[in-house]
Formats: structure tokens, sequence, C-alpha cells
């Protein structure tokens, strides 16, 4: 009888042990990535991530005058990591909006990931393109704006403030006066499917660049000081 129970006492532990083992080994490889990783780079250019435990991620990013900060999800795959952000490109990157007047006016508006800005695009570029040549091309004024009397049908209306374009088919734009409001994203870095490599040195590889796990710093706060009292206070 006890024989057969030791028998059976150990079975379950031969069952028991692969199931821990392998949890463990889950565990420690998912947790393994969560932390901060820094890139390589100097006060202009520089590339961070925070991985979470949540499976979310925060990156944040510095090239020259242009920076922002991407979040989005993360999972392990067999090779490393498979990074999504939680916006995605848009196509087309502007909206028409319908308006009272005469003219076309045209609308930057620039996302980021916590903010939106608007202004108007002052001397725009708008081409007129008939098959593959421009037939013509004129310049907003200062507000952005461009008289329809000079918008005549072309099968395509290019539209570039800056490094923004939108490239819209003739078809689509409103009999009347419109608003054209070019999407700007240069303050958020799209990431769709991509795979970042993790290597056994605690250092994940992507784009060709490398990054290295860090101690997160915490911001430091001050504490705040007493106020000073007032003329005869005791």
């Amino acid at each position: 009888m006890i024989g057969r129970r030791f028998h059976r006492a150990i079975g379950y532990i031969g069952v028991l042990i692969p199931l821990v083992l392998s949890g463990c080994i889950g565990s420690k490889e998912y947790s393994g990535v969560v932390g901060f990783y820094s890139g390589k780079g100097n006060w202009q250019i520089y590339d961070e991530f925070t991985f979470s435990e949540d499976g979310t991620f925060t990156h944040n990013w510095q090239t020259g005058l242009i920076g922002g900060e991407t979040t989005g999800l993360w999972e392990r795959n067999k090779n490393g990591l498979l990074l999504n952000s939680d916006i995605q490109p848009c196509d087309p990157c502007y909206t028409i909006h319908p308006n009272s007047s005469d003219s076309l006016y045209i609308i930057i508006r620039e996302f980021s990931v916590d903010s939106v800005w608007e202004g108007e695009a002052g001397l725009a570029t708008i081409l007129f393109i008939e098959g593959k040549d421009t037939v013509r091309q004129r310049t907003a004024d200062t507000y952005g704006r461009l008289p329809l009397s000079e918008l005549d049908p072309p099968e395509l209306l290019v539209v570039s403030f800056l490094n923004n374009e939108a490239r819209i088919p003739y078809e689509v734009l409103p009999n009347g006066g419109f608003d054209l409001v070019i999407h700007n994203w240069d303050k958020y870095r799209f990431i769709t499917e991509s795979r970042m490599k993790v290597a056994r040195d605690s250092t994940l590889v992507w784009k060709q660049r490398t990054w290295r796990k860090r101690m997160k710093l915490e911001k430091y706060e001050p504490s705040p000081q007493p106020s000073p009292r007032g003329r005869g206070s005791r």
C-alpha cells in the first residue's frame, strides 16, 4: 500500500515539475524585457523605450528639432518582440469640410500623442495635375486662402505646406467653398508590425540600432519650501 502511494506521488511530481519549470521560464522570458532602454546619441538625437508588464510601450525620440512620443503594444514572438503603435498611418491624411465662402481654406492640423494644434497654412502651394503633367501652380495667401475661381477642374489637386502634402482627386471636392485640413504627424513615429531582436546581454536591436537596458531615473521634484512669515507674526 505504501509503495503504491509512493509511486503515485512520484508520478504527480513528475507531471508538476515540467509545468512549474515551463511557467517559470515563460514568466522569466516575458518579464525580462520589461524595463527602460536608451539608444546611443547626443542632445540632438536620442531614442528611449520603456516596456511595461501590461504589454504596452512608450517610445520617446528626438531628431534635431523634431521629437515626440509614440505609445503602443508589444508582444513576444520567436525572434524577439513585435511592436505596433496605437496610431497607424492615415490614408488619406486630410479631411474636407464644406463652408459657406467662395474659397478654399487650407488648414494644417498638427498631432502629437497628447495634444492637437491647428492653424492656417499660409502660402501653401497648390499643383494642378493632369495625367503625369503639372498644368499650373498656385499659391495660397498668408491665411491659406485660394478663391474657387482659380480651381479649374484638374484630375488631381496636390497641396503642399512645408513637408506636408495632400493628394486630392478632384471628384471628391464639394461644389462650394471648403476647408482642407491637412494632418501633420511629424511628432508621431508610426510603428506597424515591426520586429525587434532581443539579445542575450539585455540589449535590443531595431532598425540597425541598439538599445541597452538602463535604470530609469525618476524626475527630481524639490520639496516645497515653507513660506516666509509675515511681518509681526510669531
